[in-house]
């Protein structure tokens, strides 16, 4: 039951957070990406907190460009989501990046976790393909879809090495019109 309880909280949050972007921005507009990696960690920061999970912040900012703000927090919000579950309470290690390079701005979220068993790793991005008992296997999937509405991509890497284990998924977004005049 607490299992539930944490997952309808952790939904009403999302839920808030993606209603209000998506209230004051109803459509694609310049959007400093450090700022959406900030909310959405502050969204999950209990959860974070509860599992003792620890997180690296290496923001370069400003890294903008033009997106729906909450479609990218919803985005970024699966996959902190994603790794907070699988990691193992207390030992766990998430690194959120961002910086811009070239023509694109890049977002990393990387887990030192156990790594993506390889009977899903092909099959990651379709819809209803999940490890979890009980998840719908709909997140990676719509976010795959949503970077790939804002002309981006989603690539991900994963290691089940020991001591060197995790997963890494890499949102690269074209830089905002108007950060590439000032490149």
């Amino acid at each position: 039951m607490l299992v539930i309880e944490e997952q309808l909280a952790t939904l009403g949050r999302v839920t808030s957070q993606a209603l209000t972007f998506h209230r004051e921005h109803a459509e694609a507009k310049e959007f400093d990406l450090v700022d959406i990696a900030e909310s959405a960690l502050r969204l999950h920061a209990d959860k974070l907190a509860r599992h003792q999970i620890s997180v690296d912040r290496q923001f370069q900012g400003p890294a903008k460009a033009t997106v729906f703000g909450s479609e990218i927090l919803q985005v970024l919000s699966n996959l902190i989501l994603n790794a907070v579950d699988a990691l193992p309470r207390g030992q766990g290690r998430i690194s959120v990046r961002v910086k811009s390079r070239g023509q694109s701005v890049h977002i990393l979220v990387s887990d030192n976790g156990e790594g993506i068993a390889d009977e899903f790793s092909s099959r990651l991005f379709e819809p209803y393909v999940t490890s979890k008992i009980s998840g719908t296997g709909l997140g990676l999937w719509l976010s795959h879809r949503i970077v790939s509405k804002h002309r981006g991509t989603l690539r991900f890497r994963f290691s089940r090495k020991q001591g060197r284990s995790g997963t890494s998924f890499r949102i690269s977004l074209p830089l905002a019109q108007l950060a590439q005049r000032n490149v």
